[in-house]
């Protein structure tokens, strides 16, 4: 949990207590989701698209946003015939 969560689920907690929760508690469910997306990614039942440096969830710089974006369209564009294979018809 990192220190922009902890501090927004300080001022959310004593109003809206599950949604502070839920902010403490959100990476666990995050790194959960990933661990199962990697395997899908390992039986050959998914490909993963993302970006090799991390944009904060609390990203406010449109430039940092659109070059994230860029890279992972990028990639996408690179992994087109892994995608197609995929969703092929076997």
């Amino acid at each position: 949990c990192n220190r922009n969560d902890r501090l927004a689920a300080s001022l959310l907690k004593s109003r809206y207590p599950k949604i502070a929760y839920e902010l403490l508690n959100r990476y666990k469910k995050y790194n959960e989701s990933i661990k199962i997306c990697e395997k899908l990614e390992k039986e050959g039942k998914a490909i993963i698209i993302r970006p090799k440096t991390p944009v904060s969830s609390y990203e406010t710089d449109t430039k940092v946003m659109r070059e994230s974006y860029e890279k992972g369209y990028k990639l996408a564009q690179k992994k087109m015939d892994e995608i197609r294979e995929l969703f092929e018809e076997k």
